[in-house]
């Protein structure tokens, strides 16, 4: 599952970098006694970047405060699923949760080598330190919750560029 996250993690950074190299061009541009710049496809996908991570952190926060027992919530049951419908929801899964980090990456270079290879080593870690970070974010619940807000800010720095003049 992971590989295949890979995969599309990579698939999704080349096909967003094809539509950023399309719409280079300014949109419409603003000047004003205060702010001044322009808007074009680029700061688009990162203000839709940003708006998402925000509205990820933010649900899951909030989840996060009205569940009791994160570790019994209610309507958690064995479900039955095909093998073919549990790989389609990893699919689908995968590509939401890709989504930002393709996004988040395109904001910070337009390097596809380094942020290729960054999506390379950070699977790589993944498949090897999984469980360990899952045990220790079972017994400390507050760096969860750290996580979390880390990616609010994150949302919230990419909205704060997505219209600055060096866009």
């Amino acid at each position: 599952g992971t590989i295949l996250a890979i995969g599309l993690r990579i698939v999704l950074l080349f096909v967003v970098l094809q539509l950023i190299s399309l719409f280079q061009d300014p949109f419409f541009t603003y000047h004003s006694a205060i702010l001044a710049g322009s808007v074009n496809g680029h700061s688009l996908i990162v203000m839709a970047g940003g708006a998402f991570l925000i509205h990820t952190a933010l649900r899951e926060i909030s989840h996060m405060l009205v569940v009791d027992d994160l570790e019994h919530e209610e309507g958690e049951g064995p479900k039955h699923r095909s093998v073919g419908s549990a790989l389609f929801w990893i699919l689908v899964m995968n590509i939401v949760f890709s989504f930002d980090t393709v996004l988040s990456a395109v904001a910070l270079t337009d390097n596809f080598i380094v942020m290729a290879t960054a999506i390379i080593v950070s699977g790589a870690l993944m498949v090897l330190l999984a469980e360990h970070v899952a045990s220790f974010l079972q017994r400390n619940r507050m760096y969860e919750v750290l996580g979390l807000f880390v990616l609010l800010l994150v949302g919230v720095m990419l909205l704060s560029i997505s219209t600055s003049p060096a866009m």
